[in-house]
Formats: structure tokens, sequence, C-alpha cells
């Protein structure tokens, strides 16, 4: 999904991005997570139930630059 962008000056914010859902994706990575962390700073609502590649530490950034982040389910 994300892994074509390669900087913001590329690709700017997605600052109108404040919900997304990603479901049962096996091919969701870490670096993913940081994509959407770095790309979409509104984000408030995140649901990535059973994907079950990512890591505990990939969390730390998505933390880091989504303030505005009320929602966030990991079950699975």
């Amino acid at each position: 999904l994300f892994t074509k962008l390669l900087n913001k000056q590329t690709y700017p914010l997605c600052l109108c991005v404040e919900f997304i859902i990603i479901e049962n994706n096996c091919r969701l990575t870490d670096k993913s997570i940081d994509l959407i962390a770095t790309f979409c700073p509104e984000l408030k609502y995140l649901s990535i139930k059973n994907c079950i590649t990512l890591k505990s530490n990939s969390m730390q950034k998505l933390i880091e630059c989504c303030n505005n982040l009320k929602y966030l389910d990991l079950t699975g």
C-alpha cells in the first residue's frame, strides 16, 4: 500500500486521513506502519486486526507521530 512512498517532498502528508481499517493482512509490515505514522499524522482510528507479521516495536512511531489517535485495535 505505502511501499512506493519515498519521502515527504515527493508525496505530501495525508492530512485528511483519519480512519484506516486493515484486517487479516499477512503482508502488512512494520515499514507499512512506519509510513502510515509518517504520512497520516491526523489519524484518529486505526484497526489492524489479525496482522500477524507486525512487531510490538513498530507501534512506537505511530504513537509518537499520530497525536490525535483515539482508537487502536491490534486484536489477533
